[in-house]
């Protein structure tokens, strides 16, 4: 029998990259889990008791501060959980905070996690979203979906000079090759 070792790989290989006054840094060690519901209340009721958590409306997000656990709300009907991944089943964690009011799936290995931070993250990030990303409109706590370089992603801003961007794992590091090269254009 052949023996094997795995190696684990982030997507972005631990991109790091230092420009004038932007950093664009993979987050790595985040499980990311959704949680598709049918009844808000009943699930935010769950939540609630759980977590002291009162589920986030539509384009926004909701901290726990205790657990670093990130909550975007980016439909009517579904949720995203963000934490620290400390095991192989990071969904079975969030079932057991959600009870039987959703339905939860571990979509941790199917995401790359981008932090572009620093005074010069919203220009850098202009020349390729779409999204009005004025600090008046895109505030702290903001999430949404959107389009950069024609591809899918989800931008969340989580302080007043840093966004946490999602995109698919299948076409990340086009994805970051992106938003290298807009940081690049405009340091």
């Amino acid at each position: 029998m052949a023996e094997f070792d795995l190696i684990a790989e982030t997507p972005l290989n631990g991109l790091h990259r230092t420009f004038e006054d932007v950093v664009i840094e993979e987050v790595t060690g985040r499980a990311v889990v959704s949680v598709a519901f049918s009844d808000r209340a009943n699930l935010e009721r769950t939540m609630r008791k759980s977590l002291d958590l009162k589920l986030p409306f539509v384009g926004n997000t909701a901290r726990v501060e205790t657990r670093d656990l990130l909550v975007l709300s980016l439909q009517s009907d579904q949720i995203f959980v963000l934490f620290p991944q400390t095991g192989h089943r990071p969904d079975l964690e969030i079932a057991e905070i959600a009870g039987d009011q959703g339905s939860v799936t571990d979509q941790s290995d199917g995401w790359a996690l981008l932090r572009v931070s620093g005074p010069g993250s919203r220009t850098a990030l202009e020349r390729i979203c779409m999204l009005d990303l004025h600090p008046d409109i895109f505030t702290v706590g903001a999430v949404a979906r959107t389009v950069m370089e024609h591809l899918g992603m989800i931008i969340h801003r989580n302080d007043e000079h840093s966004f946490l961007l999602m995109s698919a794992r299948s076409s990340a590091e086009f994805f970051a090759h992106a938003v290298v090269t807009s940081a690049e254009n405009v340091s």
